[in-house]
């Protein structure tokens, strides 16, 4: 029987101990097999020294796969080669050996999730970290400006003023642990700020290329881009792309596709921050093959692209297809949202300043029209220009003008309309993307306030009438950037109140997110419906414990666990019904502009 298993695995018996692998069942299981065949592979294997664990093999297969087997529970090795005798044989011949080496805060985590054997465990006496592992580079200047808009000298940051020098002056780079120690003593928000301790709390590893070699290969060459900036999780045995968004356009597919007396009832707005969305229009030609098997065909739908108002030519250059444009007045901005977008604090000179200028002013005014008035304010000069030169970028995001977009506009029975905020890149770029989300979030929210009185009033004098907004379902993409876990954006307020409120006057969300860790406690816990798709970030699922209903027989785990090694698996935790389903979400008929790149 044994012998017939490892036939059907492609498990070669007699194998040289260079030419053995990790077979492919192993490296597609579910954790909780994996976690044993590491368990076992370690205390057969591996040598345990004072100060780490070392694993060594003739097969660089194995080296690299059990590596990327480790980073499935947040284990970070070092892979390295040596040359050396032979030890199996008497040929005295030098030979490549790979080897693991897992030290430092992996070797505490990997103790914690190996239960090594304990002859091997009492060998080894955990040290501090290597402050030369995971230094996040290039950070010197966003340092300095975060400091300095704080208007704190060095020695506040750390006793020692010349390391902090010497990271600002990019002569050393900071570990994770030093920065995220640095930036706590910094106590006013600004977008530099905002960036740090995204890169502080961040998965990314950071580590330098070593080296880039040349391959002499006369074969195909397969070029993987990717518009705008992603992370891409690689590793020996391909790769893992997550985009969420996938599933989100299937909701408004859908919508799209309900009976016409329904849909008349229901308008779509969806925040698109990657520029992937517009692709709804196209069918899905590609897999239609596989949408037959679904009993579907490729279908295009009618939904209309918005785009920033400024950014037409920039949209027009690239040949992007898209409707129409979107803008808003800047009197429809309240102190607080201007302060919020350019990156000031209220109770500072710059937010106290813009506040009183905003306050002062009536009717329709232009960005120009606030400049003109800032001016003739007694006060500080170098803070009204800073705030005079602040207010002036600001009309460089495309987004203001002097009569604005009517919010009915987009607020019509049926229709699906998207927002294009992929442009905004930079440290600014999400305080404008959180800007324009809580715009429109207002506007919506007003809209159905006022619509839904008059439907109750119909309804009690027993009038039959069109409803004059439909209800609005709003899709926002990376939610955890507009209502983070941690500190507000221009945006939290209203979604937390539509969140709360909402579905009084008619309301819906969907919150897209590949961090729900990142993303505000009050999301999860008043959800109706997650979704969760295979996770294998422990803080991700950690995010979902934290929701675990009365009606969930086994931990989180477990569940995800037991989903099936499928594209488009997920759980369902259906808080209406009380149970929990799994799922498998089915092909987009329209085509997928986010779909990840390939390798064949």
């Amino acid at each position: 029987i044994l012998s017939e298993f490892l036939e059907y695995n492609n498990i070669k018996l007699n194998q040289k101990s260079r030419e053995k692998d990790i077979p492919n069942f192993i490296m597609s299981a579910d954790n909780r097999i994996v976690s044993k065949f590491l368990k076992t592979f370690f205390n057969c294997e591996s040598y345990a020294k004072e100060s780490e664990i070392e694993l060594s093999s003739a097969s660089k297969k194995i080296i690299d796969k059990i590596a990327y087997l480790l980073l499935r529970f947040g284990i970070i090795s070092a892979v390295k080669k040596k040359i050396k005798y032979a030890s199996n044989t008497k040929n005295k011949t030098k030979r490549n050996y790979y080897f693991i080496y897992i030290y430092g805060e992996n070797l505490k985590n990997f103790l914690n999730f190996v239960d090594l054997e304990p002859k091997k465990k009492k060998k080894i006496k955990l040290k501090k970290n290597n402050p030369n592992l995971d230094v996040i580079p290039k950070i010197g200047k966003l340092l300095r400006n975060a400091r300095e808009k704080s208007g704190l000298p060095r020695r506040k940051l750390d006793k020692f003023k010349q390391t902090v020098e010497s990271y600002e002056d990019e002569k050393y780079f900071p570990s994770r642990k030093k920065l995220k120690n640095l930036i706590e003593n910094i106590d006013k928000e600004s977008p530099e700020l905002t960036i740090l301790k995204k890169l502080t709390n961040s998965d990314i590893f950071w580590d330098k290329i070593e080296k880039i070699e040349e391959l002499n290969y006369t074969g195909y060459v397969y070029d993987l881009t990717v518009p705008n900036t992603h992370n891409f999780v690689a590793g020996s045995n391909g790769g893992i792309f997550c985009h969420n968004s996938y599933t989100s356009q299937i909701f408004a597919e859908e919508i799209s596709k309900l009976p016409e007396e329904i849909k008349r009832n229901l308008c779509v707005i969806s925040i698109d921050t990657q520029g992937i969305f517009w692709s709804m229009k196209y069918p899905n030609n590609k897999q239609r093959d596989l949408l037959y098997q679904w009993g579907l065909k490729p279908e295009k739908f009618k939904v209309f692209e918005y785009v920033p108002f400024g950014q037409k030519d920039k949209f027009d250059k690239m040949g992007v297809l898209y409707d129409k444009t979107f803008s808003f007045k800047p009197n429809e901005l309240t102190p607080a949202d201007w302060c919020y977008s350019l990156g000031f604090d209220e109770n500072d000179l710059e937010g106290i300043l813009l506040s009183k200028v905003l306050n002062k002013m009536k009717g329709n005014y232009s960005i120009d029209d606030i400049a003109s008035k800032l001016r003739e304010e007694d006060f500080d000069e170098k803070i009204k220009l800073k705030v005079e030169n602040m207010l002036l970028n600001a009309k460089n995001w495309g987004i203001f003008s002097s009569e604005g977009t009517d919010i009915y506009e987009f607020l019509q029975p049926g229709k699906i309309v998207i927002f294009d905020v992929s442009l905004f890149g930079g440290g600014i770029g999400w305080n404008v993307k959180s800007l324009i989300v809580g715009l429109l979030m207002k506007k919506i929210y007003e809209a159905r306030v006022m619509a839904r009185r008059k439907e109750e009033l119909s309804t009690i004098e027993e009038e039959k009438k069109e409803r004059e907004v439909p209800l609005c379902w709003i899709i926002t993409d990376e939610a955890h950037n507009f209502i983070p876990s941690t500190g507000t954006t221009a945006a939290s307020d209203i979604i937390l109140t539509v969140i709360r409120q909402g579905r009084q006057p008619g309301i819906s969300q969907i919150f897209i997110t590949q961090m729900p860790d990142k993303l505000h406690s009050d999301v999860l816990s008043q959800a109706d419906l997650v979704i969760a798709h295979r996770l294998t970030s422990q803080r991700d699922i950690n995010a979902l414990k934290a929701i675990m209903q009365t009606y969930m027989l086994y931990s989180i785990e477990k569940y995800l666990d037991e989903l099936p090694k499928l594209k488009g698996v997920a759980l369902i935790l259906d808080d209406n019904s009380e149970r929990i389903y799994k799922i498998r979400v089915r092909p987009r008929q329209s085509w997928h502009g986010g779909e990840s790149p390939v390798a064949l």
